[in-house]
């Protein structure tokens, strides 16, 4: 549980900034952290799907 709260933490905390050394704009960089978000969140209900499924 840690690790996930850690990686959470890098992701949110240190993606912008890692983008933006890359040389992306921060406006960009923020907008690829919340496409990063979005995606997480529809993985996650894919995997509520399938898991309900095989629960069945």
């Amino acid at each position: 549980m840690g690790f996930q709260s850690f990686l959470f933490y890098v992701t949110v905390a240190w993606l912008p900034q890692i983008l933006h050394d890359q040389g992306l704009s921060l406006e960009t960089a923020g907008w690829m952290l919340s496409f990063s978000q979005l995606m997480g969140l529809q993985a996650g209900f894919i995997a509520l799907v399938i898991v309900g499924r095989e629960s069945f």
